[in-house]
C-alpha cells in the first residue's frame, strides 16, 4: 500500500481517514481540495487537475483524498490501492453537519455554517446516483487492492490494526537484524543508559516484596537488572520476536511473566506496586488515556517511573522502514500525570531524556 486513494460520499470522513493513514504510514498525503480550488473560490481547469494528479502519480508514495468523478479512473489507474467509505447516508449528513463552520486542513476556506441546499441534496442523493458508478469503477479496476468500509467502526479498525501492524513489523524485524540491547558491548548499554540507567532504576524503590509491570518490556534490557529485585515481575510488548528473546533473557529468573500483546487493549487481572516504562510512550497517540490505564493499575500508594526522549522527530526512520511515533514533551506529560490523580511527581533530567517518577494516591 504505497499509492492510496481515499473516496466516498461528502461528509463520511475521507479527509480523517487520509490524515490518520499518513499518520500512520508516513506516505504524502495530497487533499484533491486543496489543488483543485483557490481561496477565491476559483478553480484549476480540468487539463490544469489532470496535470496535477499524473504530477502526484508519476511518483512513488502518495494519498489522495477526493472523489472528483472526473479524474476518478485516472485515478484508480495510478494507484495501488482503492478505499471506499461507503458510509449510511444520515452518517454521511451527521458529518457534514458537524464540520459546518469550522476550518478545515483539506479546504482553502473555513465552513459556512448555511449549507446549500443542493449540497444537503447531493449528499441524500449520493447513494443512489453516485455510489453505483463508484462500485463499478472499483469492479472495473479489480486488479488493485480495494477496501470497502461499512461503517466508521470498521474504518476506525482498520486504521487501528494498521498501526499496530506497523509497530510489529518494525521491533520484529530488528530482532531479526541481530538488534539486541541485552547482549550489546558495555559501551553501547553505557549509551542506552543515557535515556533512563540506574538512576532510573533507583526512582522504582524495589523491594523484594513488590510486584512490577513494565511496558514495553522489548528483549528485556532493563527487566534483567528488575526482576531479581521483586517478588513478580510482568512484561508486555507488542512484538512476538522480541518477547521471545526477552523468554531467553529472563528464564533464569522465578515468577516472570511475558505477555506479547498491545498494552492499550489488554485486559490484566492483577494490580502492581510498580511500573514502569521506558522509551516506549512515544508509540501511544492517546497519553492521557494511556496514563490513566496505569494509575488504574497501581495498587495504593503504587510508583510509576517512566523515561522520555528528547528527540522530537516524528517518525523513526531504519533504511526502508518509516514508522510514525507521538514525540512527548515534559511539561504535557507532567499535566496528564497530574490529571490522572498521580502526587509527588517529579522528572529528573538525563543527557538524551527525561525521567519522570509519581505516585498513585
Amino acid at each position: 500500500m504505497k499509492k492510496v486513494i481515499v473516496i466516498g460520499c461528502p461528509g463520511s470522513g475521507k479527509s480523517v481517514f487520509s490524515r490518520t493513514l499518513h499518520d500512520i504510514t508516513g506516505l504524502p498525503l495530497y487533499h484533491l481540495d486543496m489543488i483543485n480550488w483557490h481561496e477565491d473560490k476559483t478553480t484549476l481547469s480540468r487539463e490544469e487537475l489532470i496535470e496535477k494528479i499524473n504530477e502526484i502519480g508519476a511518483t512513488d508514495e502518495w494519498i489522495m483524498d477526493g472523489n472528483y468523478g472526473g479524474t476518478m479512473e485516472l485515478r484508480m489507474s495510478l494507484c495501488d490501492t482503492i478505499v471506499f467509505l461507503d458510509f449510511p447516508t444520515d452518517v454521511c449528513l451527521e458529518g457534514i453537519m458537524a464540520r459546518r463552520g469550522t476550518q478545515r486542513p483539506d479546504m482553502p476556506w473555513q465552513d459556512s455554517d448555511n449549507l446549500e441546499p443542493e449540497f444537503i441534496d447531493s449528499v441524500k442523493n449520493y447513494y443512489s446516483q453516485n455510489r453505483p458508478t463508484v462500485l463499478e469503477r472499483i469492479k472495473k479496476f479489480s486488479g488493485k487492492k480495494s477496501l470497502v468500509f461499512k461503517s466508521r467502526q470498521e474504518a476506525d479498525g482498520f486504521l487501528a490494526k494498521l498501526r499496530s501492524e506497523n509497530v510489529i513489523a518494525h521491533y520484529d524485524a530488528l530482532i531479526d537484524e541481530g538488534n539486541d540491547p541485552v547482549t550489546d558491548p558495555k559501551p553501547l548499554k553505557d549509551y542506552m543508559d543515557k535515556w533512563d540507567g540506574q538512576t532510573f532504576i533507583d526512582k522504582m524503590q524495589l523491594t523484594p516484596e513488590k510486584s512490577v509491570l513494565e511496558i514495553g518490556v522489548g528483549t528485556g534490557r532493563l527487566a534483567v537488572r528488575v526482576a531479581p529485585f521483586c517478588e513478580e515481575f510482568t512484561g508486555i510488548d507488542i512484538s512476538p520476536k522480541t518477547i521471545e528473546r526477552a523468554k531467553e533473557h529472563l528464564g533464569g529468573f522465578v515468577s516472570i511473566h511475558l505477555i506479547c500483546a498491545d498494552f492499550s487493549e489488554y485486559d490484566f487481572d492483577s494490580r502492581f506496586d510498580v511500573i514502569y516504562s521506558s522509551l516506549t510512550f512515544m508509540h501511544f497517540s492517546e497519553k492521557q488515556k494511556a496514563i490513566n490505564k496505569i494509575y488504574g493499575l497501581l495498587n495504593p500508594g503504587g510508583k510509576f517511573v517512566l523515561s522520555i526522549d528528547k528527540n522530537q522527530d516524528e517518525f523513526i526512520d531504519i533504511d526502508t522502514r518509516k514508522l510514525r511515533i507521538h514525540p512527548d514533551k515534559p511539561e504535557e506529560i507532567k499535566t496528564h500525570l497530574k490529571l490522572s490523580g498521580f502526587e509527588n511527581v517529579e522528572i529528573t533530567e538525563t543527557e538524551f531524556g527525561y525521567i519522570f517518577s509519581a505516585e498513585r494516591k
